[in-house]
């Protein structure tokens, strides 16, 4: 058995897929299993990818590459990864960015020695001129991760959490096929949900890239990404229907989302979201003071000023 498996979704990153690629293979861990899911990518991505993989001929029979027979997004890549892995812990690497090349023998260590079904680590938020460094804050159990994530306060990501393989086959946990915006935050919360213990790494391992102009993060929500946020935020209600506390937490979520479409999706697609209260708003632990301001003006249904801080938050990006 492999000690960790990386799944890769690949479509459309011809220009970084040679940084990352070489970032996993340089890994200081040994017997690491990598699957790429080629999502029917249209450029070189795969010929560069496989023209790297020349160079490394001790990774090559631990390599992987498995081809979409249509273009199906990156929830479904993700679970194709999923299945398909052997390794006793999985996690992701989105292929535009890149990693320390010691990430992920620290994390096998860390789940080694703590027993933890979920090691978290700390990342850096990449742009064109400059680096921040996020850190995952302490998580004192799985649960209060949940909440932190839907609150704001902890990334969603899959790509800095090393998680036990057994967990996924356990609960039966995969993204949600179609929604392919914020589609690794429903599956964080479902695992750690289910989680018996977490580990933390307070270094920083990851570097998330936020200059592709092809991925899903970077311009305006389409209509798909908007719908698969409302089919999230539902999935989630109905997961967690059963535990107060969580669907305390999930109102905070919803105003995270609602605020998304607010600034970058269609302002009348927010009103398939549940409404919530200006105290919820006010009170929220992280948006910052314009969406907290954008969603109190759409509750009050003054869009004009919804519109006047949608305009200055375009122009300041």
């Amino acid at each position: 058995m492999y000690k960790i498996t990386v799944v890769i979704p690949i479509y459309k990153v011809e220009k970084y897929i040679e940084r990352c690629a070489r970032s996993l293979f340089n890994q200081t861990l040994d017997n690491i299993e990598y699957i790429f899911i080629d999502d029917c990518s249209p450029d070189r991505s795969i010929d560069i990818l496989q023209r790297i993989l020349l160079e490394y001929p001790n990774r090559k029979d631990s390599v992987r590459i498995i081809r979409h027979a249509d273009n199906k997004g990156v929830a479904a890549a993700r679970n194709t990864g999923i299945k398909a892995a052997h390794g006793k812990y999985l996690i992701h690497c989105d292929s535009d960015d890149w990693v320390e090349s010691n990430m992920y023998e620290l994390m096998y260590r860390k789940a080694q020695e703590t027993k933890a079904d979920i090691v978290i680590c700390d990342w850096y938020k990449v742009y064109t001129n400059k680096m921040i460094v996020h850190h995952a804050n302490q998580p004192q159990s799985p649960n209060e991760c949940v909440m932190q994530i839907l609150s704001g306060k902890m990334h969603g990501s899959l790509w800095n959490k090393l998680v036990k393989r057994n967990l996924y086959m356990q609960y039966n946990i995969q993204c949600i096929e179609g929604a392919n915006y914020c589609e690794d935050m429903y599956v964080a919360c479902k695992l750690l949900y289910n989680a018996q213990s977490v580990a933390y790494i307070n270094i920083p391992l990851y570097y998330y890239f936020k200059g592709n102009d092809e991925s899903y993060t970077h311009n305006q929500l389409s209509k798909s990404s908007q719908k698969g946020l409302l089919t999230i935020c539902k999935a989630l209600r109905a997961y967690f229907k059963d535990d107060p506390a969580m669907q305390k937490a999930l109102i905070d979520n919803i105003n995270v989302k609602k605020s998304n479409l607010l600034f970058i999706g269609d302002l009348k697609y927010a009103k398939k979201f549940e409404k919530t209260s200006i105290s919820s708003i006010i009170h929220h632990p992280t948006l910052p003071l314009s969406r907290k301001i954008a969603l109190c003006f759409y509750n009050l249904h003054f869009l004009l000023g919804v519109k006047i801080l949608r305009f200055l938050y375009t122009h300041s990006h």
